[in-house]
């Protein structure tokens, strides 16, 4: 397991995601704040703090990106490397990650 998972530390992981690659992990833990994490070394690479509550997570193959979906079904865009959310809602071309969040 790892030894660190998240600067607060929470307490109860909501949703799991892997990169395609598996070198990163995405964890919610049941609020809006989402952790990335380096698989092999269980260290946290970024925190996205989201405007809304992710009911489901799913990473790009390399892990920069991440498609999550609200608690009314929009499906959203979170770039990592430079801390942007985009909402998606009318599909936007993302169907290739989002065929299994609804």
């Amino acid at each position: 397991m790892f030894s660190s998972v998240g600067a607060q530390q929470q307490e109860r992981i909501f949703e799991i995601a892997i990169s395609g690659d598996g070198q990163v992990i995405a964890i919610t833990y049941g609020t809006r704040i989402v952790d990335l994490i380096n698989s092999s070394s269980g260290n946290q690479i970024h925190t996205a703090n989201l405007p809304d509550f992710p009911r489901r997570l799913e990473l790009n193959p390399t892990g920069d990106q991440f498609l999550w979906s609200d608690n009314i079904g929009n499906i959203h865009l979170y770039d990592v490397t430079s801390s942007t959310n985009t909402d998606n809602s009318s599909g936007g071309g993302h169907s290739r990650w989002s065929d299994d969040m609804a």
